[in-house]
């Protein structure tokens, strides 16, 4: 993940965001496939 998207700062957001769309859509659908972590510290 750090190689391929956090050396961009707009990439890494994008990432980021999508991640917590996911989840959000998750949380209303009942959908309990894990997901990667996603490390917004880094």
């Amino acid at each position: 993940m750090n190689a391929l998207f956090w050396r961009s700062t707009a990439q890494r957001d994008r990432v980021i965001d999508l991640a917590a769309r996911t989840r959000l859509w998750q949380q209303r659908t009942a959908d309990t496939a894990p997901l990667p972590a996603i490390y917004t510290d880094l």
